[in-house]
Order: C-alpha cells, then structure tokens, then sequence
C-alpha cells in the first residue's frame, strides 16, 4: 500500500515527515539549499544517525491505463495519453491498480508506440477486469532500501511504497 505525504514546506522551519521503509520507521527532514537552489532529503533512523542526504528529483506524473492485454509471454499496456518514452527503448516502469494482480509489478518495459508498452509476464494472468496506472518512478533512496520514495512534482507529493 502507498503512503502519501503532502509537501508542505514552511519559511520557518525544515519540512518533517516518518516514513517506513523497509518496515522500519525513519526521520525525513527536507530542507532548502540556497547555494544549490533545491531541496535535499536528508533521511535518519530512528538513532538520528544519517542514512542518505540526496537532492529532491521529481519523477513524472502517473499515466492512467486505457487497457492491457496478454499473448505469447507479453503483456501489451495501452496508455489513455501519451506516455512520452522515446520509441523502441526499454523503461523501468511500475504498473499498478490492475486486477488481477499479476499485471502489476516493477518491470522493465519495452517501448512499442506513443501510448503503448510491452513486458514480459510468463504466465497468462487472463483478461483484465480493473485498470490502474503506470509510473516511471526515481526513488530517492534506491540503493539503502526495497522500499520506494519519490516525489512527484505534479501533486507535490511524496509517496512510499513497502
């Protein structure tokens, strides 16, 4: 399940959430860098003993799904507007909200069209009865945790994923 925290910076004092990653609950303070003219996540444990300290990245807006189907070991995703991935490379993606569930996942995609991409999925998960949405996701804390962290501009949101 996602967790969503609204950025709500203040003038006054650094902006402050708990996320759990890797469930284990940590201290997020973002703050503002003048000199480099951004914001910076600076994660600690629970001991106030730094993990990461990485400047804020925006991942793109979620791209809702029109359809998915499934043939030869392919799932074929049709996105409701342009996903804007360049034609004939590969993108880690994150599909989800699909039932059934098999369709959902972390995958590297292939790009086969303005709307559409394709990954592989073994098995025949049988026709799809409830669409979701496909992200390209920057997790701000890849590399220390399984968990996600991004942040997407467009809402202004942070979002974490177990």
């Amino acid at each position: 399940m996602t967790t969503l925290t609204p950025f709500a910076p203040s003038p006054i004092a650094p902006f402050q959430f708990s996320p759990t990653l890797d469930r284990q609950t940590c201290i997020a303070i973002v703050t503002w860098n003048t000199f480099g003219q951004r914001w910076y996540l600076n994660l600690y444990n629970q001991s106030q003993t730094l993990i990461v300290c990485t400047p804020v990245v925006s991942s793109p807006p979620t791209i809702p799904i029109a359809g998915i189907t499934w043939a030869n070991g392919t799932a074929t995703l049709t996105t409701q507007t342009p996903h804007g991935y360049k034609f004939g490379r590969m993108v880690n993606i994150t599909v989800s909200g699909c039932t059934p569930n098999a369709y959902n996942g972390s995958v590297q995609a292939f790009v086969t069209g303005a709307s559409t991409l394709a990954y592989p999925i073994t098995l025949d998960p049988g026709p799809i009865s409830l669409v979701g949405i496909v992200a390209y996701n920057i997790s701000l804390v890849a590399g220390y945790f399984a968990s996600t962290l991004v942040f997407r501009e467009d809402t202004q949101t942070f979002e974490v994923s177990p």
